[in-house]
């Protein structure tokens, strides 16, 4: 299996995950969003962020969706519940000093995926870098962060999602 056919799988909300903010001090858990014993990914100060439990006919998920408004940030990372880890499976990002809206996923198959990394060099870059940078602009909050997570990643849908994926 490829891990498109994991984004493209609808899936249900199971676990409500609940929104927090990285201050200087409340820190974002390790357990929060654990890839592999050992192999956290915590997020730095300022970052909004929320983890939510999913699930399909082709497995179970995490989410993580996170965005920091002062840097034009913002990330949705989808890692594949396996019996001992959780590696990531695809990634919807924007950056506002670059690139602007875009996803990696992952182009090996699906039992050779790596949870000590979160972005393993076999993931691919959709659309591919050009030239140009459109100007865009970046308004977030904690609704339009979450809804455009679930929509990318079909959480209470069957919908294609953004970027035509």
């Amino acid at each position: 299996m490829r891990a498109i056919e994991l984004v493209w799988a609808p899936k249900t909300l199971v676990v409500p995950g609940s929104w927090k903010v990285v201050t200087g001090t409340e820190k974002m858990p390790a357990t929060a969003f654990r890839m592999a014993k050992g192999r956290s990914y915590i997020l730095p100060r300022k970052w909004h962020w929320r983890v939510d439990g999913l699930s399909s006919e082709k497995g179970d998920f995490r989410l993580l969706t996170s965005y920091d408004p002062h840097k034009w940030e913002y990330k949705a990372w989808l890692g594949l519940v396996r019996a001992h880890d959780c590696p990531i499976v695809a990634a919807l990002e924007f950056h506002g000093s670059h690139g602007g809206w875009h996803c990696h996923m992952a182009k090996c198959s699906v039992a050779d995926l790596d949870s000590s990394d979160t972005r393993p060099r076999y993931f691919s870059r959709c659309p591919r870098v050009s030239g140009k940078i459109q100007a865009v602009t970046f308004e977030m909050s904690e609704t339009t962060a979450i809804a455009k997570a679930f929509k990318f990643f079909r959480v209470g849908s069957a919908d294609k999602g953004e970027l035509g994926l």
